[in-house]
């Protein structure tokens, strides 16, 4: 008998077990039991086919099916960022104003230091203003504890930056009162 014939046989053999007759196995219940689940997955008939692809296109289309098992819970999902609000971006643009160059300057560890220092900083900040308690005195005293932080930045301008910040800051703390800017 040609190869190729034998090869048709064990092929139709595997695909088409039902008319084969049990083979004794020597495995072991725990073994047979995980194995039958992937035998039957291989013993899938162009019916099965046709219902896992309908099942497909209704998820797809949003329709939802007893078939369909890919859903993944709710508390497994990836959660959203908070987004943050326009005074607290207002507030991280000053508070980053004129430093680009001192930050672009540092290595990757102090600019990550810095960066989660300022949002620190910029978060107690709007919390000062959503509490009505926003003084330039507390909001200097925060922004000179950010600077210090800056590696290299000399004492003068640190004193600088930060009076300049919390006059700009307090321009905010009074536009959101309703008073003139």
């Amino acid at each position: 008998m040609p190869d190729f014939l034998k090869l048709r046989e064990k092929l139709h053999d595997v695909l088409d077990p039902q008319e084969q007759e049990p083979q004794p196995s020597a495995q072991s219940p725990e073994v047979q039991a995980i194995a039958a689940p992937e035998a039957k997955g291989a013993q899938r008939s162009p019916e099965a086919g046709e219902q896992a692809s309908e099942s497909k296109d209704q998820a797809s289309s949003g329709q939802t099916g007893s078939h369909v098992s890919h859903v993944v819970p709710l508390k497994d999902r990836v959660q959203s960022p908070h987004t943050k609000s326009e005074r607290l971006v207002a507030i991280e643009r000053i508070m980053s104003d004129r430093l680009g160059d001192i930050y672009i300057g540092l290595d990757p560890a102090s600019q990550q230091a810095v960066k989660a220092a300022g949002e620190d900083a910029a978060g107690k900040i709007e919390q000062l203003i959503e509490e009505g308690k926003a003084a330039a005195k507390s909001v200097l005293k925060i922004l000179q504890t950010w600077l210090k932080k800056i590696p290299g930045v000399n004492r003068y301008f640190l004193e600088q930056e930060s009076k300049i910040k919390t006059d700009r800051i307090m321009a905010v703390v009074r536009k959101t009162r309703g008073e003139d800017a």
